[in-house]
């Protein structure tokens, strides 16, 4: 029991502190659990994929991300999440919402990283038009001895609005540009004058880690802890007290739904303050309409539906639909594989949860991104922004260029599974049911 403590402590440190990159810590069972005469390699190795059940588990999380890569290479999140934002609008409490519904939503269905990974850049979007209506820092202006208005802090819904005189450079007159817009976000933050928006950004952040965080909370396949849980069920349980998609969204949604509407609360305290919740702050009528039309523009870029989307759409609602009725509360679709489990002679359900995953992501290699019958039908061609993706590339410290990429003639092909899928995720998952079987064996005898 001493060696596999050792080995928990060893790979928990070298996965806080990311000592070697996590997938390959995911491997030390390997090495070291027959090295310390724990376990034999032909145990240690098949713990990985178990045929007893964690296969399951395996094979779920792996079409899963599948199906989080086709969302990101057609846009969809980004479709989503915009939709959701313009919906909301901008104000600093319902700005909260937007960020947080979109990132709970994806997350029920993608990982926690990858959702985070794709909210992150419409989130920085949305805050560098949103820094405009903000007093800028211009130290260099204020030498000018000129001063111009800014309007500067939150208008109150009894539309109470102030203005503050602030240094700043004018030409007869007339306002000028003021460099301090052009500072990068972190020069820009660390003016103590930018305390107010230095908190808007940290909520806006922090709400799409926490709407991940409990999004992936309501479903199995929301993050990978819930896989790992229900293999290990599975394993000491057996199959017929496993969690399914039904029940356990039956348990999790509304836990999910009650702390996602805490942290709504939580963060509007903690950064615009308790009076919010009765007053709440309220950004100018031509700010909120600038920032608005800002992200109405950028969703008017993506264009319309594409046929590719559609279908990305299709196959991951038939996905979800199949995964709840599977058995939800009453005989579901999987009734119709029932037979006779030749080695043990029970009667089982030849299907799972699994099966639905694989087979969408299976769909993915064998369906078109672009409509065959377009020409037939007398519909134009795909725009470029459905055909191609743009990659903004840093060359230098000045300089930036602009990487088209064309997107594949199928929904999704081997070299963006290969380049996207997050496959050390899938070690880590496969570690984790080798851990436990570490930890069952070393445990002390009666």
């Amino acid at each position: 029991e001493a060696k596999a403590g050792y080995i928990l402590v060893l790979m928990s440190f070298y996965w806080n502190f990311e000592v070697v990159p996590l997938g390959v810590t995911a491997l030390f069972p390997v090495v070291l659990v027959p090295l310390f005469g724990i376990l034999p390699s032909k145990d240690i190795c098949p713990a990985y994929f178990k045929a007893s059940g964690a296969s399951d588990s395996n094979m779920l999380f792996l079409g899963g991300l599948i199906l989080a890569v086709s969302i990101e290479v057609w846009d969809l999140h980004k479709r989503i999440a915009l939709r959701v934002l313009i919906l909301f609008g901008v104000q600093p409490r319902w700005l909260l919402f937007g960020f947080l519904i979109p990132t709970w939503l994806l997350s029920m269905w993608i990982s926690n990283t990858a959702t985070t990974a794709m909210m992150i850049p419409i989130a920085e979007a949305v805050l560098l038009e949103l820094r405009k209506h903000f007093q800028p820092s211009n130290p260099k202006a204020a030498a000018t001895g000129n001063s111009v208005a800014v309007n500067s802090g939150y208008c109150h819904e009894s539309g109470d609005c102030q203005l503050e005189e602030v240094s700043g450079a004018a030409d007869g007159g007339a306002h000028a540009p003021d460099p301090a817009l052009d500072l990068p976000m972190k020069e820009f933050l660390a003016d103590p004058r930018n305390a107010e928006f230095r908190g808007t950004c940290k909520m806006i952040m922090l709400s799409v880690s926490y709407g991940a965080v409990f999004g992936g909370v309501a479903t199995v396949t929301g993050t990978s802890p819930n896989v790992i849980f229900n293999g290990i069920v599975q394993e000491y349980f057996g199959s017929e007290t496993s969690f399914n998609y039904s029940s356990w969204m039956f348990f999790a949604m509304p836990v999910s739904v009650l702390c996602l509407g805490l942290s709504w609360l939580w963060l509007q305290v903690s950064f615009l303050g308790l009076r919010s919740l009765v007053r709440p702050k309220k950004i100018p009528k031509k700010d909120e309409d600038r920032i608005k039309q800002g992200l109405i523009k950028e969703y008017q870029q993506l264009g319309p539906l594409s046929f590719p989307e559609v279908l990305v759409l299709l196959l991951f609602a038939l996905t979800i639909g199949l995964w709840i009725s599977r058995e939800p509360g009453v005989p579901g679709w999987t009734a119709l594989f029932r037979g006779t489990d030749k080695r043990t002679g029970r009667t089982v359900s030849f299907m799972s949860d699994a099966q639905p995953a694989i087979m969408s992501a299976i769909l993915l290699f064998l369906l078109p991104s672009r409509n065959p019958f377009a020409a037939a039908c007398g519909h134009r061609p795909v725009s470029r922004s459905h055909a191609s993706t743009i990659h903004d590339v840093a060359v230098d410290e000045d300089i930036r260029v602009q990487l088209v990429v064309d997107k594949p003639d199928k929904l999704m092909n081997w070299s963006l599974m290969q380049e996207r899928v997050a496959w050390h995720i899938v070690l880590m998952l496969g570690s984790g049911l080798a851990l436990a079987e570490t930890s069952k064996v070393g445990l002390p005898g009666p």
